[in-house]
């Protein structure tokens, strides 16, 4: 026996070479062939994700007893013990024909040898607990039959998690396995939360703003038109001051000129009063123009506000001040 495991790694190729009760044609059996050899180079690299791919190809073509033998050892390799122990299981119930070649009978005695030493490796998971009919078991996303409840059952070693689902609500448990682990776990079912229903209180209403006495609304309008008066005639009488203070300054500024300067021409000395001659006379327009109108707008808002009283506004304007006088 110990000379026929040394043989199988080798000599997979020639045993596709004969496939015991095959109806395959030529060219699917050496693409086979090919995919056989190709897994167990794989395999002998450990290599087991591409020997598995190769393996399991070739497999579902010819269904042979080594190619499920190899296919079962690259299996465990990778942890799928469970999987692996099915495999194996499938290789040891084939039916060889009488003309079989020998190695493909002993292919299927070392399944079963295989096939036992592996069992006790693979953990078992044993689900209890009295859960209710609309709760839902569900291991590694797939959901646990009700009759697997309670009963042992394979499992792979390594990370899972079982989930106990109950409308919308669950309860997840992680739960780690190793080879040969027995486990027990007892479930509980999550409560379903039931809604309360708060009664919908509406906020007390908020009362409407009483109208404004009639009086009122028109005290408060007059006095808005007063304020804007008011404003308008204190920045008519600030540029009414700026202009007559300004224009005072160009005329001095003017006498100074019309001394130094004959024929309408102004020696070098003299350019800078020149200059601020212009600049005083086009302050002093401006002044006088904006607030003359300024004051004229204030004073038309004060005298077309709702009486209150008699009322009088007179503006004075000075060789270097303005102002108005009121009398209310």
């Amino acid at each position: 026996m110990s000379s026929l495991r040394r043989f199988l790694p080798f000599g997979l190729a020639l045993l596709l070479l004969a496939a015991p009760g095959a109806a395959q044609t030529p060219p699917e059996t050496a693409a086979a062939r090919q995919l056989g050899k190709e897994g167990v180079e794989a395999y002998r690299a450990n290599d087991f994700a591409t020997a598995l791919d190769r393996l399991t190809r070739a497999h579902s073509i010819v269904g042979l007893t080594t190619t499920g033998l190899w296919r079962a050892r690259t299996l465990v390799h990778l942890g799928r013990l469970v999987e692996a122990s099915e495999q194996y299981l499938e290789v040891t119930r084939m039916t060889l024909p009488e003309d079989a070649d020998a190695l493909h009978r002993d292919a299927i005695g070392l399944a079963e040898e295989e096939r036992l030493a592996l069992l006790p490796r693979i953990p078992a998971i044993t689900l209890t607990g009295a859960l209710p009919d609309e709760a839902e078991v569900i291991l590694d996303g797939r959901p646990v039959p009700r009759a697997l409840l309670g009963a042992a059952r394979p499992i792979d070693p390594g990370q899972h998690e079982v989930v106990v689902r109950r409308g919308d609500e669950e309860m997840a448990r992680p739960l780690l396995l190793v080879e040969g682990q027995q486990l027990s776990v007892e479930l509980t079912s999550p409560e379903p939360q039931t809604a309360t229903v708060q009664p919908t209180v509406a906020p007390p209403a908020r009362p409407a703003p009483s109208p404004l006495p009639a009086a009122r609304a028109a005290d408060e309008g007059t006095n808005t038109q007063q304020v804007l008066g008011w404003v308008a005639i204190g920045l008519g009488g600030a540029g009414l001051v700026v202009g007559a203070v300004t224009g005072g300054l160009g005329l001095k500024t003017k006498a100074t000129l019309d001394e130094g300067c004959r024929d309408g021409r102004c020696p070098s000395a003299l350019h800078d009063e020149v200059d601020a001659y212009g600049t005083y006379r086009g302050i002093s327009i401006g002044g006088l123009v904006a607030g003359g109108v300024l004051a004229g707008l204030g004073i038309a808002l004060l005298l077309t506000a709702p009486d209150e009283g008699d009322a009088a506004v007179s503006l004075r304007v000075g060789p270097a001040s303005a102002g108005l006088v009121g009398c209310f």
